[in-house]
């Protein structure tokens, strides 16, 4: 199931690039493939402890869902997995990075330089090398 899912996710990186890291980075991911006629939908559920934000602002959460998909039609195949959750955080995402595209704009990736996970990701969606960042406390 989570190779199907990585498979749909990259082919647009830089569109599932949460989803992704997330698969990449944490052993405790629940993971939902669906694919039909229409196209495919993902769904990824974290433990809300992996979202320090979220953890913080929504302490009763019982997952973090991050989902994409080909059509709003299969966006409600993975929701079918929640049906016992009480309180779901989403993350969703948006048209943004085709709409800069669209308007001949590249779209950027900020990360801290020990972020491994991220910057595998980025690298393997080509992007180019544009800023690290060092946090000194």
């Amino acid at each position: 199931m989570q190779a199907r899912a990585l498979d749909y996710l990259e082919r647009d990186m830089l569109r599932n690039i949460v989803a992704l890291k997330m698969l990449t980075a944490h052993d405790d991911v629940r993971c939902f493939h669906h694919s039909n006629q229409v196209g495919e939908a993902v769904m990824v559920l974290l433990e809300p402890q992996v979202f320090a934000y979220d953890c913080e602002h929504y302490p009763d959460a019982d997952c973090i869902a991050i989902i994409s998909s080909d059509h709003p039609s299969l966006t409600r195949e993975p929701l079918a997995h929640l049906e016992k959750v009480r309180l779901v955080v989403f993350k969703l995402n948006s048209e943004a990075v085709a709409e800069l595209q669209q308007r001949g704009k590249r779209s950027r990736y900020q990360v801290q330089e020990n972020n491994l996970a991220s910057i595998r990701v980025a690298q393997n969606a080509d992007l180019e090398l544009f800023l690290t960042i060092t946090h000194w406390f």
